[in-house]
């Protein structure tokens, strides 16, 4: 028996000794067997046993499944660098597991230097697994060793993404580390600064995001940065504008540079509040810029400077900014403008007032505008008498203008402006009448300005007779809500055209009375006949004073179209008199269900209490239709007097 064969006989005797597994550790260890070590690791142990063999084929293979392989990884590295061929036979060939593989070999790296040349090898591996497993152990492997930093380096401008992040997060974190000498944290930076002013687009956004994070940057880079601004889908773009942040005054001249490409402040806000006061200087020159989208950017940065840190000396320049921002026919302008003096508070406001007063009359809508709403939101807050005409004047040029965006804003307005803008009013109801889009949900206006109700409703249901079907849908509605519902019905079967109970119907989906469902059922039964009566009935009845509207309606009770009779019941309802009550009694006769159902329901609300009412309402339990007897119950239980 050989004397290994005796220890591991020893060693199966009582295998929770330890003592005679590392009696033989040290014996492998005094012949240079690389076992030594791992025979006293009690986990290595594990994959050893009995036979004290290699484990590194099995361990790789254990590390190489996907869902149990991080569990070994530890065992794995404690092999040593001698486990790196046979890891990378695994990542050649393709394995679920090849993050833990990776995981392995970035832990191996410190001391893979006796596999230097696998790993440089390993990099130019047609497997994507390999080559990037090569290079998460060459980059714990670089600080120690220039063959594995020069591989570094090459790789920071590699066509992989994931190798070229590595490596520049690498040469990054080595050049941010205080023990790097002046020399090597030179050469570091050089290659980040390359990939940055000569790099491709992504090679330059992930120099910077390492340059941001980790330091490094410099006012030799600000040319570039600037660059890599300017283009919006440009990947470098957001860490560029971080870098110039952290570049102080030059920086924010940099950024000022390239907002001579953008109209708004949104994409430098943020860098500028980095840069801190050293920006003031920069920003306070860039008031007087030819270049108004420059002059609009230092604007509005230094009006959230003056918020944080008020500056009596600055406060005119920034004023005298603001003023010429409104007088600028670019609408970007104007909304900067109001943002940056909403936040300047009264006394910039107040400031702004009689400069901008003349702008009322500028033949420019696009400068009359903003600074009309500017003006009434002002009012709003600090009522001007004298000013307060000409503003209102402006709010009714603005909507009569055939700009729709002018109508919209002179609203926001008024909304704001309250009954002080009373006298406007007569030119929304203007735009009502012309279904202009912007007034559809006019009710929050009206509302703000005072008006009520009926102030609105003569002239919504004039647009129901006449208007384009889709501008008068949301008209329907509103007069259901407001409790006009068979006036909408009376208005739109005036309607022009053939196709007048189609559109009807589409106007009452949107209103709710009593007694609608059975209405649009017989619409929509009867669409396509000829109907030409019942837009008569209306037209009378709309023309006939109220005390004549009863007697106006009463023939058409027996017309031969059962759309006008079942209309003329709904406006005998309408009427809402008891001088209804005659024709409702007659139309109890008619041949329809629907008909007689609808002026049952007209009864129960205005024959209560009338004469030779409710005996008629009883004879009807006895109608041939079930329908007709369940609604003539239902009114005869109205009729009941209430309980004491």
């Amino acid at each position: 028996m050989s004397e290994e064969a005796a220890f591991l006989e020893a060693i199966a005797r009582n295998p929770a000794d330890k003592t005679a597994r590392l009696v033989f550790a040290d014996w492998l260890q005094e012949r240079g067997d690389p076992r030594a070590p791992w025979v006293r690791d009690d986990e290595l142990w594990e994959w050893m046993m009995p036979q004290a063999k290699d484990p590194t084929g099995d361990l790789v293979a254990a590390t190489a499944r996907a869902r149990e392989g991080h569990k070994t990884v530890g065992a794995l590295v404690r092999l040593g660098p001698s486990a790196l061929p046979k890891v990378f036979a695994f990542l050649a060939k393709g394995v679920p597991g090849a993050s833990n593989l990776h995981d392995a070999l970035e832990l191996l790296g410190p001391s893979a230097e006796p596999q230097l040349a696998l790993l440089l090898k390993e990099t130019q591996s047609e497997k994507r697994d390999a080559r990037f497993g090569a290079y998460r152990c060459l980059a714990r492997l670089a600080p120690h060793n220039e063959k594995a930093m020069e591989a570094v380096r090459a790789g920071a401008s590699h066509t992989d993404y994931m190798i070229r992040q590595l490596a520049i997060a690498t040469l990054a974190g080595l050049g941010a580390q205080e023990r790097t000498t002046g020399r090597e944290r030179e050469a570091e930076c050089r290659t980040l600064h390359e990939l940055v002013r000569s790099g491709t687009e992504e090679q330059a956004a992930d120099a910077l995001r390492a340059l941001v994070k980790f330091g490094g940057l410099d006012e030799s880079l600000i040319p570039a940065l600037v660059r890599h601004t300017i283009n919006p889908a440009n990947p470098a773009r957001d860490a560029a504008i971080r870098g110039l942040a952290q570049l102080g005054e030059p920086g924010a001249r940099g950024l000022l540079a390239a907002a001579v490409h953008f109209a708004g402040s949104g994409w430098f806000s943020g860098a500028f509040k980095t840069i801190g006061a050293v920006a003031v200087p920069p920003l306070r020159e860039a008031l007087n810029s030819p270049d108004d989208k420059v002059r609009q950017l230092a604007t509005v940065m230094l009006t959230e400077r003056l918020e944080s840190a008020p500056d009596p000396e600055l406060m005119p320049e920034v004023v005298s900014a603001l003023i010429a921002l409104f007088r600028s026919p670019e609408t970007e302008y104007h909304r900067s403008a109001r943002y940056a003096l909403d936040r300047l508070g009264p006394a910039a406001q107040a400031a702004v007032v009689l400069p901008l007063r003349e702008e009322l009359n500028n033949p420019n809508g696009k400068v009359r505008q903003p600074v009309t709403v500017m003006l009434a939101e002002h009012l709003a807050r600090a009522p001007v008498p004298e000013l307060m005409p000409e503003v209102v004047s402006a709010l009714i040029a603005l909507f009569r203008s055939p700009e729709t965006e002018y109508h919209r804003s002179a609203r926001y307005a008024l909304d704001r402006l309250g009954p002080a803008g009373r006298a406007v009013a007569p030119v929304l109801l203007e735009c009502i009448g012309r279904g202009d889009e912007f007034i559809r949900d006019y009710r929050a206006t009206f509302s703000a300005l005072g008006l009520s109700a009926g102030e609105v409703v003569p002239t919504l249901l004039r647009a129901v007779e006449s208007l384009p079907l889709d501008r008068v849908r949301s008209y329907g509605r509103d007069l259901g809500e407001l409790g006009h519902g068979r006036a909408a019905l009376l208005h739109a079967m005036r309607r022009p055209g053939p196709n007048v109970l189609s559109e009807v119907r589409e106007i009452l989906s949107q209103v709710s009375f009593t007694g609608l469902k059975e209405l649009d059922d017989v619409l929509r039964k009867e669409t396509g006949a000829d109907h030409s009566s019942c837009r008569e009935l209306a037209r009378l009845v709309l023309e006939a004073s109220p005390d004549e509207a009863i007697d106006v309606i009463t023939p058409f009770l027996s017309d031969k179209s059962k759309v006008t009779r079942l209309v003329a019941v709904h406006a005998l309802w309408h009427a809402n008199s008891t001088e209804s009550v005659p024709g409702l009694l007659l139309a109890l006769r008619d041949k329809d269900k629907t008909v007689r159902i609808t002026a049952l329901r007209a009864l129960g609300q205005l024959g209560a209490g009338t004469a030779g009412v409710e005996g008629t309402v009883r004879a009807m339990l006895t109608d041939r239709a079930q329908d007709v007897r369940d609604v003539a119950l239902e009114v005869l239980v109205t009729f009941a007097p209430k309980p004491e």
